[in-house]
C-alpha cells in the first residue's frame, strides 16, 4: 500500500518536473533577450541625439526623430510589453493608439506653432 503511494508521488512529481521544463523551453523560445534589446534601444537613441546636430535643416530632422521614436516604441510595445507574442488585436490596439498619439502631437504642434515654420493659429 506504502508502496503504491510513494509510486504515485513520485510520478506526480515527474509529471510536474516535465511541465515545468516545458514551460521554461516555452519562455526561452517566445521571448527575446532583454540586454540585447536595450542595446538597440540604446543605439536608436544615440541615433536621435546626433541626428539634432546634423546641419540637414529643420523638417528633415523632425521627420527622422518621428521615425525614429516610432522604431523605439514598437521596441518597446513588442518585446518589454510582450505584444510580438501575444494575441494580434493588443497589437492592433497599441498600433491605433500610436497613430492617434502621433496625430495629435502634430496637430497640437501645429496649431500652437511649435513645429518649425509654423506661426500659431491664436
Amino acid at each position: 500500500m506504502q508502496a503504491d503511494i510513494r509510486s504515485e508521488i513520485a510520478a506526480e512529481r515527474r509529471r510536474v518536473v516535465e511541465e515545468a521544463r516545458a514551460a521554461v523551453e516555452h519562455h526561452k523560445k517566445h521571448h527575446p533577450n532583454y540586454v540585447v534589446v536595450g542595446i538597440w534601444l540604446f543605439i536608436i537613441t544615440v541615433v536621435e541625439v546626433a541626428v539634432v546636430f546634423m546641419p540637414i535643416g529643420l523638417w528633415p530632422i523632425v521627420v527622422s526623430l518621428f521615425v525614429l521614436m516610432a522604431l523605439k516604441a514598437l521596441g518597446v510595445l513588442g518585446y518589454y510589453m510582450h505584444l510580438f507574442s501575444d494575441a494580434k488585436t493588443f497589437s492592433m490596439l497599441m498600433g491605433g493608439g500610436l497613430l492617434i498619439a502621433i496625430a495629435m502631437l502634430l496637430s497640437f504642434g501645429a496649431l500652437f506653432g511649435v513645429l518649425p515654420g509654423m506661426d500659431p493659429v491664436f
